[in-house]
This record gives C-alpha cells, structure tokens and sequence, in this order.
C-alpha cells in the first residue's frame, strides 16, 4: 500500500462489475473500487458501457485506507477520462406513442367487458 498515493495514476484489470461500481485488480495483493459516480462526468447508465471484465485500464487513485487496504478509484478524473464503448441508440419512429394509446383503448374495452 506504501506505493500508492493519492493523486497517482494505476493500471489495473478490470475483475468485477456491479451496478455500483467497477471493481480492479491493481497488482498481486490490492484491488480497488471506481464507484459508478466516478465513471465519468455524464450520466452513466450501466458500467457495462464504459468497461468490460477483463479489460486493462487506468485510474487515478482518489482515496486510500490504509487501515483496511481499500484504495478508491477514479476514471472521470483522469487527464482523458474514458469514454463509452457501447451507448443505447434512440430511434424516432413514426408514429411515436400513437399505436400505444390506439390499443391502450382496445386494453380497456377488453377488461371493461371481463367485468360486466
């Protein structure tokens, strides 16, 4: 843990992925956490779009605990930051809602005649 220091900039392997956080492994004896706030500067999703298990990587170390051999990560806070490997594409169609609120109509005529 003495070779670590806040400010320091690691590789790592990806080895876990919650929906939490991106856990790594830093060498032989540490791992360390980039909780999802950390990511990047936008919003994230899903980690899933930024890293993948298995994936070598940088980080800058934010925090360390001595006490408990934890060391917090960061990858916005990098001088380039990662970006997503993979983003939900929105696709405009043409007639957006209308065909949900056409059929929202048969829905409730339906349950209104199951009632009766």
């Amino acid at each position: 843990m003495e070779q670590y220091n806040v400010g320091d900039v690691i590789k790592g392997t990806v080895i876990s992925i919650t929906n939490y956080g991106a856990f790594l492994k830093i060498d032989d004896d540490f791992m360390g956490l980039v909780h999802i706030s950390e990511v990047s500067p936008d919003y994230v999703h899903s980690i899933n779009h930024y890293v993948r298990v298995g994936d070598k990587v940088e980080a800058k170390v934010i925090e360390l605990d001595k006490e408990k051999k934890q060391v917090k990560l960061s990858f916005k806070q990098l001088e380039k930051p990662i970006k997503p490997i993979y983003k939900n594409k929105i696709i405009d169609t043409e007639h957006g809602f209308d065909s949900l609120k056409d059929q929202l109509e048969v829905w409730i005529d339906e349950k209104n005649s199951a009632i009766e």
